[in-house]
């Protein structure tokens, strides 16, 4: 049978590697261990290419990232094909997500937002994977501290 000074000195351990796993995130080279940072990089590359060249699509490396970033955001009604800058005297710096249903391109008026917000979505995206890394390590560390004072209080109470 386990002592009791072994259950206590077993709880104090966790406990403190729970306490230093809340801490890990901290550091970053603890962090970008959990970071995503390929998707990262391909979100940023996404970006780039459709501010600087003006047009995402399919084709392009960091299309899927960027239309994950502005799923929900925007009103589309099929599978996305194409994010374009659009020029309009009424929006000028318009960004036009267009779609395809049936086989036939349509790009409507619920579609289109501007240049800012889709920056600001993207950069939200980006914010939301690197705070996954420290939510991942804030509940492992949780985790570990409730079982090691789980295990202090049996050994109290034996």
């Amino acid at each position: 049978m386990v002592g009791i000074e072994t259950l206590a000195t077993v709880g104090l351990g966790l406990d403190a590697a729970g306490a230093l796993m809340v801490v890990l995130p901290e550091f970053e080279q603890f962090r970008a261990y959990k970071t995503p940072e390929d998707e990262i990089q391909q979100i940023e590359q996404g970006r780039v290419t459709l501010l600087s060249e003006g047009k995402l699509t399919s084709d392009d490396s960091g299309f899927e990232a960027v239309c994950e970033a502005l799923d929900g955001r925007v009103e589309v009604h099929g599978p996305i094909k194409e994010i374009v800058v659009v020029s309009l005297e009424d929006e000028p710096d318009a960004v036009e997500v267009r779609y395809h249903t049936d086989g036939d391109a349509i790009h409507a008026r619920d579609g289109r937002i501007s240049r800012t917000l889709v920056d600001r979505y993207i950069e939200r995206h980006v914010h939301q994977l690197e705070q996954r890394a420290r939510e991942w390590y804030l509940r492992a560390g949780s985790s570990l501290l409730l079982f090691g004072f789980l295990l202090q209080i049996a050994a109290s109470l034996l």
